[in-house]
């Protein structure tokens, strides 16, 4: 299946991938059947290939020298604790975590005064809307009530997102991005997209120019501070599309 990308291994920001060699390919274009009758064996390569997304963002410390301390740690980490449950039970390198990650430059101005751990990131995102709607439902009195009113007296509470978002596969998650093939009522009968969702701009490099895509309600806005004519926007560099200050 040429959809399907093979991994072998991993080095540093690059996937080790297996390439099937193109004369084998072609021969079996000819004729799929040429390599299980003469009972010749898969002839491939291994190549390098750049993962941009970092593995979901699981691989952003990839780094080929830090790879292998980050092996020894997981690794030290699984033979000596396995899996530890966190409320109400710690161990020596989770507390040293949370030092560091509570410590400069980690966390400026001390904004955090607590660590939460969580297993993946969806439900880092489940945990971070309890945490949002707690601290919001706190600051506009709205625990006052103990008697428990039914969740349609209840204000609903929504938020703010980006369009072709993904923020993970529990249902949480999936109801604040909006519909997309990875979420809404084809995936699961019971989303409901809680929020308002804003099409942001994307920045692109095309032919060495640095060009903004903007969604039709920020160019309808130039269009207007330009009478009309709209050219969109290009940068000769990285440096000149950051100066902000200078526009």
């Amino acid at each position: 299946n040429k959809e399907i990308t093979v991994v072998d291994a991993r080095s540093g920001e690059d996937w080790l991938v297996h390439k099937q060699q193109q004369q084998q390919q072609q021969q079996q274009q000819q004729d799929p059947t040429a390599a299980s009758s003469s009972g010749a064996s898969s002839s491939s390569s291994l190549r390098p290939l750049h993962d941009a997304a970092s593995s979901w963002w699981t691989q952003t410390a990839a780094a080929a020298d830090l790879q292998f301390e980050v092996t020894r740690a997981v690794a030290a980490a699984a033979g000596r604790y396995m899996h530890v449950m966190w409320p109400q039970v710690a161990h020596a390198p989770g507390l040293e975590l949370a030092r560091a990650l509570l410590s400069p430059p980690l966390n400026p101005g001390g904004w955090a005064n607590r660590v939460f751990f969580s297993d993946d990131g969806s439900t880092a995102i489940e945990v971070a809307l309890k945490m949002a709607f707690r601290k919001f439902m706190v600051d506009h009195n709205m625990l006052h009530d103990k008697n428990n009113t039914a969740a349609e007296q209840q204000p609903q509470l929504e938020v703010l997102a980006l369009q072709n978002s993904y923020h993970g596969d529990t249902h949480g998650a999936m109801d604040c991005a909006a519909a997309s093939p990875f979420n809404g009522r084809l995936q699961t009968p019971w989303y409901t997209g809680r929020g308002l969702f804003l099409q942001p701009p994307y920045l692109q490099l095309r032919k060495g120019k640095w060009c903004l895509e903007a969604p039709a309600w920020l160019l309808q806005q130039q269009q207007q501070q330009q009478g009309g004519r709209s050219s969109g926007w290009e940068w000769d560099s990285k440096q000149e599309l950051f100066e902000v200050k200078g526009r």
